[in-house]
Order: structure tokens, then sequence, then C-alpha cells
């Protein structure tokens, strides 16, 4: 039996011409079923990036194929050994597997297990998937004062105010260009979809700054018309992110 392996790939729509991401093998063969999983996800308005980490299923696939295994009869057992075989290969942070579970001593034991002559079936790994304690330092929030002392390039301002104003997500900023920001107080006629000063949040297949935005269709986001005074202290490269 030949070892088959999977791999994510991105190709672009024959229908609209959109990116969209597709389990392929070494022969760039469709897988039927991951293809067909990840066009419902862009059927039920899934972004891009979701559509992404979705396809990590070609991993599942590659694993099985290397253990002759038959991907629809794996157990829950089998896909915890997925994520050991992804971490050997890199393509999973170590750290995160050796967080699925933890070393615990058991005082009570549970009916019908035996703690051995010298206590030692006491020991055992308990899964356990945690998220590292934050300080109880920390601030929940930055005040506008901490941010002008932590954020000291006039970019940066402008790119910190940029996202409070819009409400816009990380990714979308990065992928706006200079023709996207529209701060006079009208540019209907340069194509913005908003009344006053906003910003147009593409959503370019191929994107230069390799961050696409998370929705699939364009968007306009009003902003502050104090942004404008932001906007004179930073130079905006023109046709790029920033």
């Amino acid at each position: 039996m030949s070892v088959m392996s999977f791999r994510a790939a991105c190709a672009e729509s024959t229908v609209d011409g959109h990116p969209l991401w597709v389990v392929v093998d070494d022969s760039c063969r469709l897988h039927h079923e991951a293809c067909v999983f990840l066009a419902l996800l862009r059927g039920m308005g899934q972004s891009f990036n979701a559509e992404k980490v979705y396809s990590i299923s070609g991993t599942l696939l590659t694993w099985c194929s290397d253990l002759g295994l038959n991907w629809k009869q794996v157990t829950l057992l089998d896909l915890a050994r997925v994520l050991r075989f992804c971490s050997r290969n890199g393509w999973m942070d170590a750290e995160l597997l050796a967080r699925l579970s933890e070393s615990k001593y058991l005082n009570w034991l549970p009916p019908g297990k035996e703690a051995g002559e010298d206590d030692q079936f006491r020991d055992v790994r308990a899964h356990m998937l945690k998220l590292p304690n934050l300080s109880e330092e920390a601030p929940n929030h930055l005040t506008p004062e901490q941010l002008l002392q932590v954020v000291t390039r006039a970019g940066d301002r402008f790119l910190v105010a940029l996202l409070g104003c819009a409400g816009a997500r990380i990714g979308e900023v990065l992928g706006m260009g200079r023709q996207d920001i529209h701060l006079l107080s009208g540019s209907r006629r340069l194509g913005c979809s908003v009344a006053g000063p906003g910003i147009n949040v593409p959503q370019r297949a191929n994107d230069v700054s390799e961050a696409p935005a998370k929705s699939r269709f364009a968007e306009g986001a009003p902003v502050a018309e104090d942004l404008a005074r932001l906007s004179t202290a930073c130079s905006l490269p023109l046709g790029a992110g920033y």
C-alpha cells in the first residue's frame, strides 16, 4: 500500500476568481471529502483565515496513510497521536502538546484501581489543556497616557488609533492601502461607502501584506475626524499595506 502525503494549498475559484483553500495529495489531486468540507465553510460565510486553519485536515490524512488507517474510522486516541505526529514534524508547538496532560497524585483512588505496593500507581498523567496564567499586575487595558508612552512612532500611533476608531481587525488594517483611507469630510466620489471620514476594508486576492481581511466582502467603517491629524505625522506608502 503506497503512502500518500496530503497538504493544504491555496487555489483560485473558477467561479469568481477569489482565493480558496483545498487539500491535495502528492499528485495535486483534490481530496474530495476535505474539499467539500472547506466549501461548506465558505458557504456558511466563514472567513478565509478560518478556512485555512481547517485545511490542516491534510495532516490527519497523511498520518492515517502513513499508518495504513482509514481516516473515517479514527478514534479519540488516534487524534491524540496525530498531535504527537504534528509535534515531531514541527507543525505545532511542542509546548502545546505538553500542556495536554499533566502529572497528578491521586489521594483518593477511583473504585477498582489499586495503588500498588509503593503507591507507584497513584502518579498519573491527567489530560489538561490550560492557558498560561496572566500576571495579576497586568492591566486589562491601557489608558491613552500609557499608550503614548509605549507607542512612540508616528506610524504606530496612527495604526493603533485606526484600530480603535474603526473597530477593525489587525489583518484588515494591514491589508489596507493609502487609497482605502478617506479622511475628508466626504469621499463618495472616490468610491467610499461612508458618508463622512471613513475607511474601506478591501478583500483582495494575493494581498502584498499577506494579511487578508477576515470578511469575504469589502466593508466600510466611519472614523473620527481627529484621525486626519495623526495621518499627517506619518507617511503611508501608496498602494501598499501599512
